[in-house]
């Protein structure tokens, strides 16, 4: 009997965080009406709902692949898929923003183990504006991966994949969903495309849910230039203790976020208009197909 798989991609700083906590803290109703969020234990998906990235493990197994080529992968991810399709559900949900920024042959070799298994499976993503994603992205990586450029540097020279991604993604797998992060948060809400996309009744789902996406705290540029010259002078790990320390002191006070100028901005929308325009057009055929 074929059981259906619902995805959850991110892409990273588009409210991934919210939408998890939130199907986390309604994983009861969720099982209640034949959606299960699984959760993690011991390296094994389990009933229980306890993490808020549930999609940790299929992740994992090409975060760990070294110098392998995704085909190659493919035991082993069929191997952490089938423990998916042997839990006790007709319907799956499983979230992790890393999915959209893997090497976009990630998507055959998903597919590929979602028909061997006889899963169905529905992929949803939302994307940002170029011009605001690059300086989101490059305060990420400052914060957590040792980045030590600019963010006028990073913008110049990095090329991020993520838009090309997502319409591979459309392209390889037969049902996938895409949304505009500025477009539902300002209008409708995160909350209810991801709705519909789990299938669920909205009053229901929604009942006693702060709809407002709640954003994970930020620091200052200041902030996050002192972060980056640690990175340079003394290493990620110092770097990454220092953002603890910062973000627990000052993320939430008044004070210049990162963000590109003029130029710049105009710079990257143009060497991503092709890509962010395919992905518009596909936001706009998601929502005629769901009634949005």
């Amino acid at each position: 009997m074929k059981k259906q798989l619902i995805i959850h991609v991110g892409t990273p700083k588009t409210g991934s965080s919210f939408i998890q906590s939130v199907v986390k803290s309604k994983s009861a109703y969720l099982s209640s009406v034949g959606l299960l969020f699984p959760g993690v234990e011991n390296s094994q998906f389990c009933l229980n709902s306890n993490v808020n990235i549930n999609g940790q493990l299929l992740t994992r197994v090409f975060l760990m692949a070294g110098q392998k080529k995704y085909p190659e992968l493919k035991p082993q991810l069929l191997a952490v898929m089938k423990q998916l399709y042997e839990l006790n559900s007709e319907r799956i949900f499983v979230s992790d923003e890393t999915l959209s920024i893997l090497d976009l042959s990630v998507w055959e070799i998903i597919n590929e183990v979602c028909q061997q298994l006889n899963f169905e499976l529905t992929v949803f993503a939302y994307f940002r504006r170029p011009e605001s994603y690059y300086p989101s992205h490059w305060s990420q990586v400052v914060r957590k991966h040792g980045e030590t450029r600019s963010l006028i540097d990073f913008a110049t020279q990095d090329y991020l994949p993520v838009w090309r991604n997502l319409l591979h993604m459309e392209k390889v797998t037969d049902k996938a969903y895409l949304f505009s992060y500025e477009q539902e948060r300002n209008t409708r809400g995160l909350l209810i495309s991801a709705a519909k996309m789990l299938g669920m009744e909205l009053q229901a789902f929604l009942q006693d849910i702060d709809t407002q996406e709640v954003v994970n705290p930020s620091l200052s540029l200041k902030a996050l230039t002192a972060i980056r010259f640690v990175n340079l002078e003394y290493g990620e790990k110092l770097g990454i203790k220092l953002n603890d320390l910062l973000t627990n002191e000052t993320s939430l006070k008044e004070s210049k976020r990162p963000g590109l100028p003029k130029e710049l901005k105009a710079m990257v929308q143009d060497k991503h208009a092709e890509e962010y325009n395919a992905c518009q057009r596909l936001y706009s055929s998601s929502l005629a197909i769901l009634g949005l």
